[in-house]
């Protein structure tokens, strides 16, 4: 696996940018950068998740950007758990 750097993600989202490097994880090593990406990133979501729901009202906006960060936090869920999976990871 090539080092990606974090300024070459001009074209995607931080949550793609997660997916992408879980993606590409060839070993146990990069794969400790892989996830301390991905549990940075399911934090962040789950900050918005908890901002957005204790707003007294909420619009149609904030129930779909509730529903799209919670789809985009079980795709980085899904990923993480198949690579600890084939590490061995618990």
């Amino acid at each position: 696996m090539k080092p990606i750097s974090p300024t070459d993600r001009t074209f995607q989202t931080r949550g793609e940018f997660v997916l992408k490097t879980l993606g590409e994880v060839e070993s146990p090593v990069s794969f400790v950068y892989a996830e301390k990406l991905a549990k940075k990133r399911l934090d962040e979501l789950e900050k918005i998740v908890a901002g957005v729901s204790t707003k007294w009202f909420k619009n149609k906006t904030d129930l779909a950007m509730v529903e799209q960060t919670k789809a985009e936090m079980d795709r980085i869920t899904q990923a993480l758990a198949a690579k600890r999976k084939k590490f061995g990871v618990t």
